[in-house]
């Protein structure tokens, strides 16, 4: 398969309520997957929003209701879906992005890098895998929005030459610059294709602006939403990821052991 449909579902959270999202992101995949799209993306969060105080209330464990529908949807469809949720375990909460498609559970991605100034810190534990994903002829991985601030977690990903990064994502006014730049930046060092879904509304704290984005490995916006619930789609011809790389080789002209032997000498141990 050379070329393969994907959307990103951009949607109001209702703050602490998992019916109501989990109902309208249903609907909301199930459009998506008529559209015959093959990889589905749902925000950060879509289950509760930041309804943090309440959140090991709210978390959910992968046999849950939000899960599980997914997977119905997926098997429905024979499409991928991910997003994040709280994910409810022994170890504690963790702001997770499960990913299933038509046999079930692929696996999850626990948000590495927490936002402090969002309380994620005090109510969430962080994560430290990155795992790496194949389903519908697709080699990808996801993370979790504030996580695409840091380059050396996603040019682990470049190495590894996926097809496609996704990040799911509750961004804040007033930094959308930042998010496009930086969804681009990371498409262009790793030269992949990128799809990012985001929230909007208003949770009574944070302003989120949408602007939900899929990119490909040159840095091209080829879709993007505005500031209103909708499902933007794209074709990605993975054909482009060679023609990209072997025109300018980054993934192969990087040097690992040089960079380790750097870090050493800046004294970065951390």
């Amino acid at each position: 398969m050379s070329k393969i449909k994907v959307a990103a579902i951009q949607m109001d959270i209702a703050l602490g309520n998992p019916p109501a999202n989990r109902a309208k992101a249903f609907r909301m995949v199930e459009e998506a997957a008529q559209q015959q799209t093959k990889i589905i993306l749902l925000p950060e969060l879509w289950t509760t929003g930041y309804c943090l105080e309440q959140i090991h209330l709210l978390a959910e464990t992968k046999m849950g209701p939000s899960i599980n529908g997914l997977q119905k949807l997926a098997r429905r469809y024979g499409v991928t879906i991910a997003g994040s949720i709280a994910e409810k375990s022994h170890e504690g909460i963790f702001n997770t992005a499960y990913v299933v498609n038509q046999d079930g559970l692929l696996g999850k991605y626990r948000k590495i890098h927490l936002v402090p100034f969002m309380s994620e810190t005090t109510y969430f534990q962080a994560g430290n895998e990155l795992p790496v994903f194949y389903s519908n002829g697709v080699k990808f991985a996801v993370t979790i929005c504030y996580d695409l601030r840091f380059p050396e977690l996603i040019a682990l990903l470049g190495y590894q030459k996926i097809d496609l990064y996704l990040n799911t994502a509750e961004y804040t006014v007033p930094r959308l610059e930042h998010w496009r730049t930086i969804l681009r930046a990371r498409a262009i060092e790793n030269q992949f294709f990128v799809m990012a879904a985001s929230r909007i509304g208003h949770d009574g704290t944070y302003a989120y602006f949408g602007h939900s984005l899929i990119i490909d490995p040159s840095g091209k916006i080829i879709a993007e939403a505005g500031e209103s619930e909708e499902i933007i789609t794209a074709e990605l011809d993975l054909k482009l990821l060679q023609e990209v790389r072997e025109q300018l080789p980054l993934l192969d002209n990087r040097r690992p052991k040089l960079y380790a032997k750097l870090r050493k000498q800046f004294n970065i141990s951390s």
